[in-house]
């Protein structure tokens, strides 16, 4: 029982196939586009320049540059490391005392030297005006080439004339004040400074020491002295590293300020909107966003079609319902971009929801509402930025939301009070939502209630949106809105006014197969106001010639009796074609058309064919096929809905007993006609649809012909009242 229709047939061939392919395609560079025309064009910016927007970080991220300085400043502010080398100290005061033993050794030689002078000729032959002593050039050089360190003449002469006493304690001095001033540690820039300290310490008057003393100690000082307090360069590194280390990085958090519009951008400031990649270095277009922008709406929107193909064939079959869910779809977007260019939160995505689900399916319109909330989030969270920043998941909450309320309030027949119920209170839940967004991320009173208004504001203009929309959809893709059903309900139509008086006992038949129809169409999820509308209008083809018509017959005489069988069945199964015109006259939507086409289906007139059978002669046998229904079978289960209500409501009324028992019988026997007579192959109905149909059934019939209590007659009471009068 499968639907056959003439639009099933357009997907297998090419043309069907490619005008859903543009179609796609087109519906694809729209959205896309809706989605990079919320991002705004990057710019080339620097240091020093001004800050055409405000900022905020899409994602946390490290401000390397001010990290980096201030890891700078900490590792300036460790200074250098040094350590104190005591074998230099000691290699020191080694030296030193092989240097008095070779200033003893000079100075013997120097007294040798004196004696064999003053042996050879008298003593004031080698001193000069002064008193001091003349040695030889070639003595000199001999006393020089004994000591390790450099010494003037005048120290070699002091070291042989001086007293012992007296040279001794200026070793003893210099070898103290060397070992003071080397255990302190000497570092190479104050090596000078430590000789001076000596130098000074050896001019103490406190000392006593000649000038030739003071000399030869500062010479020697000024020889030894070393720097021993050497630069730790590994321990420098080390500590730097640790004070480095210890500064922690500089983050943005994800929605956090960077620079306010009209500020001065800093060099810090610009390399993060670079790292962002919310600045570049030239400006353009950001050819990466735009390619994550198309491959991502273009993911979410082949689940969509492959959701169609596979979970709604018979929308995604139908070119027209598919069109118009694809206009729908691109134009909620285009106003969402619309909308959030003045807030963000003013976002009109339920009305496409509202839309899809009373023009196409409830069931879609679902998947819409989903796909329509991840798109709002990415065009309102734009912030000036990117597709996903902070406010991207709070607007795609809100639309969500929104539009999950308003399909849960218009899940059954949506009035037009309904749809505005709808978004009043999807205006109501996405405020809520944005209020709950702004809590969190702790925004002033004055932006909240901004966001708090759009939140309502969009889900009040979304229900007028869809409201004022409505009508244009029904005359471009004649569709038939529930609105537009109730209409065609209203027992003031002019044609249900001309069956109510025309054709009386047909228009009471009509509304109880509505009832039947519309109660089993409820209980396997078709369109119920579509049954029961259709089953309102589906005999009122017989307004051309009422009383051929069972029900509206007043007398016990049947203008069939009169007239060959043949011709009984042309003007029983005319009616559907007159029916058809009719409704056409009246502009009766094509569904109600298709209803009062099918609802007999193929169906055979068994009573006239019965009739026609035994009124014919035996060499020319009556063929059953000449006394059915024109058809076509019903395509839809509302049609096929009908055709069961309208056959058992028809037989119903001519059983006897109107017991439960015979009532449920007489069900079971007219469906199993119908389903061994081929009459459901073309719709989608199951055999499960079709008992739990049956059921319904069985529960109005019971409630229609229920066992009524036997009032006692009023006659005794009148009578006495006349006797009383």
């Amino acid at each position: 029982m499968k639907a056959n229709t003439a639009e099933n047939g357009q997907k297998f061939t090419w043309r069907g196939i490619t005008a859903r392919v543009v179609m796609a395609l087109l519906s694809w560079c729209v959205v896309a586009a809706g989605v990079m025309l919320s991002v705004p064009q990057k710019q080339a910016l620097k240091a020093g320049d001004v800050a055409p927007i405000t900022y905020f970080a899409s994602r946390e991220i490290v401000d390397e540059l001010t990290t980096k300085t201030a890891r700078q400043e900490a590792v300036l502010k460790v200074p250098d490391k040094f350590f104190l080398d005591t074998t230099i100290t000691a290699d020191v005061l080694s030296e030193l005392k092989d240097c008095y033993a070779a200033i003893t050794k000079v100075r013997e030689n120097g007294l040798d030297e004196i004696r064999k002078l003053d042996a050879a000729e008298p003593s004031s032959a080698y001193k000069d005006s002064s008193g001091n002593i003349q040695f030889t050039a070639f003595f000199l050089e001999q006393s020089h080439a004994l000591l390790p360190v450099s010494l003037t003449d005048e120290n070699l002469r002091y070291i042989i004339v001086a007293k012992n006493k007296e040279l001794t304690a200026l070793e003893d001095k210099v070898s103290e004040l060397v070992k003071q001033a080397m255990d302190k540690g000497i570092k190479k820039d104050f090596l000078s400074g430590s000789v001076a300290n000596v130098s000074q310490e050896l001019t103490s008057p406190l000392n006593d020491f000649g000038e030739d003393a003071e000399r030869l100690g500062i010479g020697l000082a000024q020889a030894f002295l070393r720097e021993n307090f050497l630069y730790d360069a590994e321990g420098t590194s080390e500590a730097r590293k640790k004070a480095a280390g210890e500064i922690e990085p500089v983050r943005y958090r994800q929605g956090e300020l960077i620079v306010n519009q009209g500020k001065v951008l800093t060099e810090a400031q610009v390399q993060v909107l670079k790292d962002l990649g919310l600045v570049v270095d030239e400006t353009g277009p950001n050819i990466l966003m735009y390619a994550g922008i198309t491959a991502f709406t273009g993911i979410l929107l082949l689940l969509l079609w492959l959701y169609l193909m596979l979970m709604e064939p018979e929308i995604f079959q139908s070119f027209r319902k598919l069109l118009l869910l694809s206009i729908i779809f691109v134009l909620t977007v285009v106003l969402t971009w619309l909308g959030t260019t003045i807030n963000s939160y003013l976002i009109f995505s339920t009305a496409g929801v509202l839309m899809v689900a009373v023009l196409v399916s409830q069931r879609p319109a679902f998947i819409i509402n989903a796909l329509l909330a991840l798109f709002a989030g990415m065009i309102a969270g734009n912030q000036g930025q990117s597709a996903f920043s902070s406010a991207a998941l709070p607007a795609a909450l809100s639309s969500f939301a929104g539009g999950a309320v308003a399909l849960f309030v218009t899940r059954r027949t949506p009035h037009r009070s309904s749809l505005m119920l709808a978004g009043i209170l999807s205006g109501l839940i996405s405020a809520a939502v944005a209020a709950a967004a702004d809590l969190i991320l702790s925004l002033d009173w004055p932006s909240a209630l901004r966001d708090v208004g759009a939140g309502l504001g969009g889900g009040v203009v979304s229900s007028m949106l869809c409201l004022g929309m409505l009508p244009l959809w029904e005359v471009l893709f004649k569709v038939v809105t529930p609105m537009r059903l109730l209409e065609l309900g209203n027992p003031n139509h002019p044609l249900l006014k001309r069956l109510l008086i025309e054709a009386p006992g047909t228009y009471h038949h009509s509304i109880v197969v509505g009832n039947l129809a519309e109660s089993a169409a409820e209980a396997v999820g078709a369109n119920a106001l579509m049954a029961r509308t259709g089953a309102y209008y589906h005999d009122v083809g017989k307004l051309l010639r009422p009383y051929f018509f069972t029900e509206n017959q007043i007398t016990d005489e049947s203008p069939h009796e009169s007239i060959a069988p043949e011709l009984s069945k042309r003007i029983l199964t005319a009616h559907t074609r007159d029916g058809v015109e009719l409704a056409a006259k009246y502009g009766l939507p094509q569904q109600v058309q298709d209803i009062i086409l099918e609802h007999h289906g193929t169906t055979p007139v068994m009573y006239f064919y019965h009739k026609a059978v035994k009124a014919a002669d035996e060499n020319d046998p009556v063929s059953l096929d000449d006394y059915r229904y024109a058809g076509p079978k019903p395509h839809t289960r509302e049609a096929a809905i009908i055709m069961l209500a309208d056959s058992i409501e028809a037989g119903a009324r001519s059983i006897k007993e109107h017991t439960q028992e015979k009532l449920d019988e007489f069900v079971q026997h007219i469906v199993n006609m119908k389903l061994e007579d081929g009459q459901f192959d073309n719709c989608d109905l199951t055999l499960r649809d079709i008992g739990i149909i049956s059921s319904e059934f069985r529960k109005v019939l019971g409630g229609i012909f229920h066992e009524r209590v036997v009032y006692p007659t009023a006659e005794p009471q009148k009578k006495a009242v006349d006797d009383k009068w």
